[in-house]
C-alpha cells in the first residue's frame, strides 16, 4: 500500500488497493472481476456452512442440538444455523485486526485439518476390513484400495510436520508458527464436547440398503445394463 488517504477516501478501497498493489489499469481490472466472482460466491458458501450445520446438529454432535435443528417453516430454511454460521465466519475474520500472526496460523491450520479429514477415513479403511466399511460402489479397486488406504495417511503425516515447521529459522516470538498449537487447542475443544455431549451423538441414519441397490443400479447403467427401477411397486409387495 503507497498512499494510506487514498484508499481511505477512494469510492471502493479494493480496487484503490489493488491499483497500488499492481500499478496496472488492466490487471487491477481483471482483478476486480476475480474479486466480483469470489463475493458473488460467499452466499451459496454461507447457505452450504448452514446446511452442514443443520445436519450435523439433527444428528445431535452440536451445542443446544434441540435448538439448531429447527427448520424456518416460513422460509423452509435452516435460518439458525445458517445465521450462527454467519456469526462465527464473521467473529473468526476479526482475528486478523488482532494479530496477524495469529490469524496466518489458523489460516495454515485449515489445510492441515483438511489432510486430517482425509487421512482419518483411510485409516480406518486400512484397519479394517474395507467390504464392511465400504456400501457397494461402482468403482471397485478391491485389494488395491488398502495402497491408497496406508500410503494417504502416512503421506498427509509428512505433510502435517512440514506445515508446522516456522517460516523462518529464527524463531521469534512474533514469527512463530502457531498451527500446532492450534490442533491441541481445538483437539482439546472437540474433547470437552465429547464429554459433556458426546453420549447424546446419534451419527447419521444411513440407508445402507437403498445406498447398496443405488450403487449397483449406476453401475449397471454405466457397462450399458437397463437400470433397474428400485421405487417399482410389484403385486409382491401389496
Amino acid at each position: 500500500m503507497k498512499d494510506m488517504d487514498r484508499v481511505m477516501n477512494a469510492g471502493n478501497p479494493a480496487v484503490e488497493l489493488l491499483y497500488q498493489t499492481t500499478g496496472s489499469t488492466r490487471v487491477t481490472v481483471a482483478l476486480s472481476v476475480l474479486l466480483t466472482i469470489y463475493i458473488a460466491c460467499l452466499p451459496p458458501q454461507l447457505v452450504s456452512f448452514g446446511r452442514l450445520a443443520w445436519a450435523f446438529a439433527r444428528d445431535r454432535g452440536t451445542p443446544l442440538p434441540d435448538f439448531f435443528d429447527k427448520i424456518d417453516k416460513q422460509l423452509q430454511f435452516p435460518l439458525r444455523t445458517t445465521i450462527a454460521s454467519m456469526g462465527f465466519a464473521a467473529i473468526y475474520g476479526l482475528i486478523y485486526l488482532a494479530s496477524t500472526t495469529a490469524f496466518n496460523s489458523i489460516i495454515t491450520s485449515t489445510v492441515t485439518l483438511l489432510h486430517l479429514s482425509y487421512a482419518i477415513p483411510q485409516a480406518i479403511h486400512a484397519t479394517r476390513d474395507r467390504a464392511q466399511c465400504l456400501p457397494k460402489r461402482p468403482l471397485d479397486l478391491g485389494r488395491w484400495g488398502y495402497i491408497c488406504n496406508i500410503f494417504a495417511p502416512l503421506w498427509i503425516t509428512v505433510v502435517g510436520v512440514m506445515v508446522c515447521f516456522p517460516p523462518t529459522v529464527s524463531v521469534t516470538l512474533g514469527s512463530m508458527n502457531y498451527t500446532a498449537p492450534i490442533l491441541v487447542g481445538l483437539f482439546l475443544i472437540i474433547l470437552v464436547f465429547w464429554v459433556l455431549i458426546g453420549d447424546e451423538f446419534k451419527g447419521p441414519n444411513i440407508d445402507w440398503e437403498m445406498l447398496n441397490l443405488k450403487n449397483e443400479a449406476s453401475s449397471d447403467a454405466s457397462t450399458g445394463l437397463v437400470e433397474p427401477n428400485i421405487n417399482r411397486t410389484t403385486s409382491l409387495d401389496l
